[in-house]
């Protein structure tokens, strides 16, 4: 299924390398937020945008930055991105901000069909297993968001896996395979691939599943998706296609 994706890029205005000198913010909250959404706002901008002085003040629904220049300008884009009303979408929405640290991308993505936090938890958890060492990934339930920020080659993998997660529940079986090998220092290329299935839907057969492919094919990076139906894996090219050899006898079968 072919996606439509907005697609919003921001940087800090004027700033060409980091700034030495520290800067102090403080925003004011303007969303109905519970106090557990505050602080999961506090924990994915601290983390999104790599300041760890932050503080929240609760009762005054504020939130104080404290840090170099160009990362308050990345806590205060991301508190604008999730002090908002949640958004009216049918399909995956992605903003982004270009940071003044070599290739690092920090990106929000929406999610159109994760209606629960479970939804959202396994496709943010989907990512983190995929990717490499360096990506961070932080859900954000309010708004069925997830903030990631890492090097722009781990982005692009994400951001495929959040793309190919984010679908109704597949009819038939369907594969999606990202675009481009993984590169893997001292071993072989590596593949990662998304199956969506139709007809395996009891919790027990699903886990059996995932069992199977990770001693069967060894492969290591794998991660199930209840909603929807979906097994994500990473692997040698050898390994995945034995994966999908038994996705598609196990699928069958439950059909049956």
């Amino acid at each position: 299924m072919k996606l439509a994706m907005m697609f919003v890029c921001a940087a800090v205005a004027g700033a060409q390398t980091p700034s030495a000198q520290n800067q102090e913010r403080v925003f004011q909250f303007m969303r109905d937020s519970s106090p557990q959404d505050l602080n999961a706002a506090l924990a994915a901008i601290r983390a999104g945008a790599d300041i760890p002085n932050l503080s929240l003040d609760s009762s005054a629904r504020t939130l104080t930055v404290n840090g170099p220049a160009d990362r308050v300008a990345l806590a205060e884009w991301l508190f604008h991105e999730l002090d908002q009303a949640s958004p009216s979408i049918q399909e995956i929405l992605v903003h982004e901000f270009q940071t003044t640290h070599g290739d690092e991308l920090v990106r929000v993505f929406y999610l159109a069909r994760a209606q629960t936090a479970q939804a959202l938890t396994e496709a943010a958890v989907a990512v983190r297993t995929m990717v490499d060492k360096g990506m961070l990934v932080l859900q954000y339930p309010a708004l069925r968001a997830v903030v990631a920020r890492g090097p722009a080659d781990q982005m692009e993998i994400g951001d495929w896996l959040f793309h190919e997660l984010d679908q109704p529940a597949a009819k038939t079986l369907t594969t999606g395979t990202y675009g481009v090998p993984v590169r893997v220092p001292g071993r072989s290329d590596e593949v990662v691939k998304v199956f969506h299935l139709a007809h395996l839907s009891e919790p027990q057969s699903f886990a059996d599943l995932v069992v199977a492919i990770h001693t069967t094919a060894g492969i290591q990076r794998i991660f199930r998706c209840i909603q929807p139906r979906a097994v994500a894996v990473r692997g040698t090219a050898g390994a995945v296609d034995q994966a999908e050899r038994l996705v598609k006898q196990r699928d069958q079968a439950g059909a049956m």
